[in-house]
């Protein structure tokens, strides 16, 4: 049995200390010769940074970057600081020699009107948008994309265990969800739901996640929405050295990870800044409140690198990331007999358990990912802007099974995915009311199957995907309309063997227009209402199509459907905000019709009505088919935040999603439940500045799912209602040179108990995680 040392996996977690540790007295010796005022922006209420605002000291004048930071000379003297903003309130305060890192908040006069400067993508004014800045990121331990996302309104996640995990956005999953990268589309969704997106979220400096069909800008298979990822800033001023170190540890599955980056520029040459993060964890089995589920470690390792120069008409970047990951399947889900995988289903919970460890064995997944993007932008006379991207992907992926002889150490899935991606976009003057924006993009792929002994799950494929947008804004000061089309094509050419040896595969041409029409208006202070309607569609994804064998981590044999027709889908997105120095209210309510919405439903089988299974050497695996019905989607999201008390915040929120068959009036599986979240946060000071104290606690109550069918499912019944309770410590103490050092620690399912959750595929075999203490202790320069 093959399996992985836990000490062969400590040394890149040492050699990251070590390089860092090295790094930070002489990153604080350098800043030390040139002290600086760090000011930083907030919108009053939101907390949300603001970009371009003008600072002024002493006659120096700079505005504020895209994270709400601007960098002035120290201040020699008393005296007084001003900030404006359009459509803020002057902001005026007093600094001394002593101040080093100021926090400074600005009252909205009408929000929205605000000036983004800097080349940081930013969705748009009418798009229905939730953002995550870097201070909310930096507090995440350990956690997955989807497990960070479940914190924003209207998200939830998908999962295979508790290693395995996709956000889910209003329902929508997979490839329904365009994940954007750094400005490139992260492919590789194309080969299950059981496939965690190829990302360290610890590398992230923002996420914003867009809930409307979204497929004018990203193109085609936005229906559900895009998430938008930013990595790897450039430093604001040149030759400012400043980074992070950061060491983590969770007692749930015993885990430790560090993480860390640096960030410049050259001396002799100012205009080219530099940025380079890496990160390593590891973890062991994981447990519920009542037992440990063997194999479930994880190891992963990421690297993000960008280096650009920025002129004042031209701008250009190379960006490279890696990420590399084990991850262990729960062995209990493979499963040697039809009547003992009855048994589980009836049981729910394993009944072999070995001790802890940090050993993968199989079945697990290996994943590798590596994306390079360069990227060049020219403006041009008039303010108009030009973008140019190449880009390139590579997926490697391979899964084993429990396997003996010559294969044993061979994966019983092995997929690499080659992806080349080309854009080019024109924008017109951004001070003019009447706005353009036109672009095209294209997308090569080949994917290949690797040696395994055994039939691949999907054929060898080649496909070319390319369209053209434009979209026109109006843009006024209490208002905003937006208007967008495009079009794409999608070839595809597969060609595999079946088990009998049997050819199949094909051509296959896609091709649909895409609409979008969205506004936002201010009719009072404080008050925005944005809606927008889209018409997206997307085409079936080759495992929709030609799956035919074992997908380990969902532990389920699925089969395609080469039949399947393009999903066509028209969302209806709306809310309303409002915001002052004291609440902040945001409602959303959406609607989506779906034509041919494809699923992977369950089987039975039809001569004796049970569960249709298939036995296969390593075990006996529930069949899972893609199907094809008209849908209906609807549902809301609720948050709140309230301000009672100085230093007090109070938090509430909740989701509620449907989804029917618009034919028959039944449900579709795994579409998440009712969820409700709460959490109370008491601070001892807002500034940055000075020494910091937080304590908080937080609940969350998961209803039961009783809008489901149970003849498509394989047990008569969904996981019960949970509630979990979590608290919050954490303390951050400033130095005088703006440096600091952050100690936080956290509680996931403070009392221990156990539960499933409905969207989780190993519901049938297992419960969810316990109780989890999670430790963070960042240094910040």
């Amino acid at each position: 049995m093959h399996t992985i040392k836990r000490n062969n996996h400590l040394f890149p977690l040492f050699l990251v200390l070590i390089i860092f540790g090295f790094s930070v007295p002489i990153v604080s010796k350098a800043q030390g010769v040139s002290p600086k005022l760090i000011v930083t922006i907030l919108e009053e209420g939101t907390e949300e940074p603001i970009p371009g605002a003008r600072v002024e000291w002493a006659g120096e004048r700079v505005l504020s970057n895209s994270e709400g930071k601007a960098i002035l000379s120290a201040p020699k003297r008393k005296g007084e600081l001003q900030i404006r903003m359009v459509g803020y309130n002057d902001c005026t305060c007093t600094v001394t020699p002593q101040d080093r890192v100021l926090c400074l908040h600005l009252v909205p006069k009408s929000l929205g009107e605000v000036l983004v400067v800097g080349d940081k993508p930013k969705s748009d004014a009418t798009t229905i948008a939730v953002r995550l800045g870097e201070n909310a990121l930096r507090r995440e331990v350990k956690s997955s994309l989807a497990q960070v996302l479940q914190e924003v309104p209207g998200m939830s996640s998908i999962s295979s265990g508790a290693t395995i995990m996709k956000p889910v956005i209003q329902g929508m999953h997979s490839s329904r969800i365009l994940l954007i990268n750094n400005g490139v589309r992260q492919e590789g969704q194309q080969w299950g739901s059981d496939h965690a997106p190829e990302i360290d979220v610890s590398s992230a400096t923002s996420l914003e996640v867009i809930k409307g069909a979204e497929s004018i800008r990203y193109g085609a298979g936005a229906i559900g929405g895009v998430i938008l990822l930013e990595t790897a800033t450039l430093p604001l001023e040149a030759e400012q050295v400043k980074g992070h170190l950061q060491l983590q540890a969770t007692s749930n599955d015993l885990g430790m990870g560090v993480d860390g980056d640096l960030s410049g520029s050259i001396s002799a040459m100012p205009s080219i800044r530099w940025r380079t993060q890496a990160s390593y964890g590891l973890s062991g089995d994981y447990s519920t409140a009542k037992y440990v589920l063997n194999n479930t470690g994880t190891r992963e390792g990421s690297f993000t690198g960008v280096i650009g120069i920025d002129r004042p008409r031209f701008a250009s970047s190379l960006f490279v990331s890696y990420y590399d990951a084990t991850l262990g399947v729960f062995t209990g889900s493979h499963i040697g007999t039809l009547e003992d995988l009855l048994d589980r289903f009836e049981l729910g919970e394993p009944q072999d358990f070995a001790p802890r460890g940090y050993a993968i064995a199989a079945p697990r997944q290996e994943v590798k990912h590596a994306l390079v993007r360069l990227r060049g932008e020219y403006r041009g006379v008039g303010g108009s802007l030009w973008k140019l991207q190449y880009d390139f992907q590579n997926d490697d992926r391979r899964e084993y099974e429990i396997r003996v002889g010559k294969y044993a150490d061979k994966p019983a899935l092995g997929l690499l995915l080659a992806s080349h991606g080309a854009q080019v976009t024109w924008e017109s003057c951004k001070k003019n009311p009447f706005q353009f924006i036109v672009g095209s993009s294209s997308l090569l792929q080949q994917n290949k199957t690797t040696n395994t002994g055994t039939v691949p799950l999907i054929p060898n494929y080649a496909s070319f995907t390319s369209g053209f947008y434009g979209i026109a804004k109006w843009v006024a000061r209490s208002a905003e309309v937006a208007f967008g089309g495009r079009y794409d094509y999608k070839y595809l050419n597969a060609l595999g063997y079946d088990f009998s040896g049997k050819e199949y595969g094909g051509e296959q041409h896609y091709n649909s227009p895409s609409f979008s029409l969205s506004g936002m208006l201010r009719p009072w202070q404080g008050v925005s209402i944005s809606s927008n309607l889209g018409l997206a569609w997307r085409a079936p994804d080759v495992n929709e199509l030609y799956s035919n064998g074992l997908h380990h981590g969902a532990a389920a044999y699925e089969e395609g459907d080469a039949s399947l027709r393009p999903e066509a889908s028209w969302k209806w997105n709306n809310e309303i905000r409002y915001a002052n120095s004291w609440i902040q209210v945001t409602a959303t309510a959406f609607v989506q019709t779906i034509g041919n919405y494809i699923y992977a439903c369950p089987q039975h089988d039809p001569s004796t009505g049970g569960i249709a299974v298939k036995e296969l050497v390593a075990g006996v695996f529930p069949v899972f088919r893609y199907q094809q019905a008209d849908a209906r989607f609807w549902g809301g999201d609720l948050q709140m935040q309230w301000r009672p008390l100085k230093g007090w915040r109070y938090s509430l929120e909740g989701q509620w999603i449907r989804a029917v068959d618009r034919k028959t009036g039944g449900y579709f599986p795994y579409i998440p439940s009712d969820r409700y979240r709460q959490s109370l946060e008491w601070q001892s000071h807002e500034g940055e500045g000075a020494n910091c104290f937080s304590v908080g606690v937080n609940w969350l109550y998961v209803t039961q799912q009783k809008r489901f069918s149970p003849e498509i499912d394989f047990l008569p019944e969904t996981p019960k209602a949970y509630h979990l309770l979590g608290a919050s410590l954490s303390y951050k103490h400033t130095f005088r040179q703006g440096e600091s050092l952050e100690v936080t620690l956290r509680s996931t399912n403070l009392l221990n108990h156990l539960y499933k959750e409905y969207t989780n595929r190993f519901r049938y075999f297992a419960h969810e995680k316990g109780r989890d203490v999670q430790l963070l202790v960042g240094y910040y320069f």
